[in-house]
């Protein structure tokens, strides 16, 4: 070996991602999993109320069928943004700090 020569070294691995992996895999399920649920709701309750508005019923009958689609599609839409909101906190929350 000449003087000048370093001896050869392996590369150094890639340093690992700081912070919560499992944090921020759970974060972003939720926050997936939110937004399909608030999607799918709003579009269904969206759908059911243009037919039932589309039919051209009562004011009192279309009132009442408009409550039940706020029960049975805001309850899940509720829960989705929950979902979203909780999911974007566990994700910032598990990300390292500066």
């Amino acid at each position: 070996m000449s003087e000048g020569a370093a001896p050869s070294q392996p590369p150094l691995p890639p340093p690992a991602r700081p912070g919560n992996g499992a944090g921020r895999f759970f974060g972003g399920l939720l926050v997936v999993a939110g937004v399909l649920i608030c999607l799918l709701s709003g579009l269904c309750s969206f759908v059911f109320g243009a037919v039932v508005i589309g039919e051209g019923g009562k004011g009192g009958d279309i009132a009442g069928l408009l409550v039940v689609i706020a029960i049975f599609g805001g309850i899940p839409f509720a829960g989705g943004l929950v979902s979203t909101i909780v999911g974007v906190g566990l994700y910032r929350a598990s990300r390292a700090s500066p």
